[in-house]
């Protein structure tokens, strides 16, 4: 069948679609379950809250479930062969809205971390923004996927394995992002810490 020893288009749409999927379940199952297996990371994100997007205090925790709630079925419906272009768009959703209630935190120079994963004490930044905004290219190209001719059963469970780990890989780069760019700068440490020492503000 493959005479030119090459791969088919399906193939390579099927590789993309499952990788983006595997990336879209980690990400919205670990951010649902920081919240609700941690310890009371449930009630840390109900009381920030109103600090965050001015919520109602009243309406709390009624949000706070919502949220959970729309991040497991985000997950589960973006796993369903047949529903993955809703749950692509489910999840091009839930990013947009966050993304633009965290870049809203960031130019009002909050302090309040996200808890978007559940404890946090690190406050938004603008990589968090841009964690959010690959995430949802990554969703964009998930739903670029389940247009296409994806052929899931063409690559194989070895291929299947593949682009899940692929996927995962992703997700936890993009949803330790911020502590990777902390990492990386190396020189902001002992600023920071001598900022603490001498009791001089940081700069925002």
């Amino acid at each position: 069948m493959l005479l030119t020893g090459k791969a088919p288009c399906g193939m390579w749409i099927g590789y993309l679609l499952v990788t983006c999927q595997a990336a879209m379940v980690f990400t919205f199952v670990a951010a649902a379950g920081s919240k609700v297996l941690r310890a009371g990371a449930l009630a840390a994100f109900r009381d920030a809250l109103p600090r965050m997007i001015f919520l109602p205090k009243r309406f709390s925790w009624s949000v706070a479930w919502l949220v959970v709630v729309a991040e497991m079925a985000t997950a589960v419906i973006v796993a369903v062969p047949g529903l993955a272009m809703v749950g692509f768009l489910l999840a091009m959703g839930l990013m947009l809205i966050f993304t633009l209630s965290i870049a809203s935190m960031v130019r009002r120079g909050s302090v309040e971390p996200c808890r978007c994963f559940g404890v946090s004490t690190r406050p938004p930044g603008w990589i968090d923004v841009i964690r959010n905004l690959a995430l949802i290219a990554v969703a964009g190209a998930g739903l670029a996927g389940t247009a296409g001719s994806a052929n899931v059963a063409d690559i194989g469970v070895g291929g299947l394995a593949l682009a899940t780990g692929v996927g995962a890989v992703i997700a936890l780069l993009l949803m330790n992002l911020g502590e990777i760019a902390d990492l990386m700068s190396p020189a902001r440490v002992p600023d920071r810490q001598a900022s603490i020492t001498l009791g001089i503000p940081e700069k925002s």
